[in-house]
């Protein structure tokens, strides 16, 4: 009993993957087009906003345009960057990669669009088998454009797609960095933005919480147990 105690207090402590971030609001109350990293209190201004215009175009509307936005160094890049990916591994410059291909759509990927955006978006030719009717998915694509500690223009991309393979439906998800960009006008690019500012209150998932306070009652009350048929054996 004391064992799967101790297992479900672990369970719970390390926790389904969180996004490290919530949704925010970026030029008025309300918009939810940016979100908060909860660590740095970096706002990130949401993907689909600054795509089909060239990096150049988004630097000279930063006192405009943007104004109160700037552009991220490397560092906060690869900071939100990796804290996105921790079941990835550590590919080149420091950067995590991931990738993988499921019989179910990933839900954290999916929820990072959801909070964060998306440049690209198109629907999956899913062929209906007599095994199969599935229903339609939609493919979600980001490119992010932002200069490395050299000033170079680098970009990082992930993705989720769905596709038929046989008789399955295979759904793949991807993260790698970098990449040298053109940095012309692109639907599919956005130049990163971010601006300083208090972050959203946080609150726990409640579930958890409750699941946790429960686990550490019954503990508790097990050690009782096992003090109290000590002393009533003396």
């Amino acid at each position: 009993m004391r064992n799967i105690l101790i297992g479900l207090l672990l369970l719970i402590a390390s926790g389904a993957s969180a996004l490290p971030f919530t949704n925010a609001d970026a030029f008025i109350d309300g918009d939810g087009q940016a979100i908060c990293e909860i660590d740095s209190r970096l706002f990130w201004l949401d993907f689909g906003i600054t795509n089909n215009k060239s990096f150049e175009e988004i630097q000279a509307e930063l006192d405009t345009t943007y104004a109160g936005w700037r552009l991220p160094t490397e560092q906060e890049v690869k900071n939100l960057w990796n804290g996105l990916w921790l079941n990835g591994h550590m590919g080149e410059h420091g950067y995590r990669m991931d990738a993988q291909e499921k019989l179910e759509r990933d839900v954290f990927y999916d929820s990072i669009f959801s909070l964060w955006g998306f440049n690209e978006t198109w629907l999956s030719e899913i062929w209906t088998t007599e095994e199969f009717s599935i229903s339609d998915f939609y493919n979600y694509a980001n490119t992010g454009m932002f200069l490395n500690e050299e000033n170079q223009l680098q970009s990082f991309h992930f993705a989720q797609i769905s596709a038929s393979v046989f008789s399955a439906v295979l759904h793949e998800s991807y993260a790698f960095c970098c990449n040298l960009p053109l940095g012309t006008a692109s639907a599919a690019h956005s130049t990163l933005l971010v601006k300083d500012g208090p972050p959203p209150v946080y609150l726990p998932e409640p579930m958890p919480v409750i699941l946790f306070g429960f686990s550490l009652l019954m503990l508790t009350v097990s050690r009782f147990k096992r003090t109290f048929k000590k002393h009533a054996a003396a």
